[in-house]
């Protein structure tokens, strides 16, 4: 008797138990956050026409042997040696509560690095960007 008791309490319990099913969750999607854009071979200076403005690199790589495709800006001189591997970093920041997206042109192993100049004449820089990371349709601010 004891026995058929407690085998109903069970039953009874387990029908009562709150169901709930499991909501589909989106699928881990991998962030590229870092990007090989080549072995540095060299550069050119365009030195600033005012006081106290950062100068611009333009850098040509094993991978975009155009000048032009990758500037870099920077107040310091160029401290890439030929046969470095270069790579192009995407990093999220909050500040204020506003989000940006900053991206740095660094060596491979990440001592060195600059920012990348965000305008040029003969390339959309953002397109280029977008297609780099895959941000596709993703509308953030960008900031350099």
């Amino acid at each position: 008797m004891k026995k058929l008791v407690i085998l109903l309490l069970l039953i009874l319990a387990s029908s009562c138990a709150s169901y709930s099913p499991v909501s589909q969750q989106e699928e881990d999607v991998l962030i590229l956050t870092r990007r090989y854009v080549g072995t540095f071979l060299d550069y050119r200076e365009v030195d600033s026409k005012r006081f106290l403005e950062p100068d611009i690199y333009w850098i040509k790589t094993d991978l975009e042997p155009l000048y032009g495709k990758i500037p870099v800006y920077s107040q310091r001189r160029m401290r890439f040696k030929p046969g470095d591997r270069l790579y192009i970093r995407m990093t999220n920041y909050w500040l204020g509560g506003i989000h940006n997206t900053a991206f740095l042109l660094e060596s491979a192993n990440g001592r060195i690095f600059y920012n990348l100049y965000p305008w040029s004449k003969d390339f959309d820089r953002m397109e280029i960007m977008d297609k780099m990371f895959n941000l596709g349709s993703k509308k953030q601010k960008y900031e350099y």
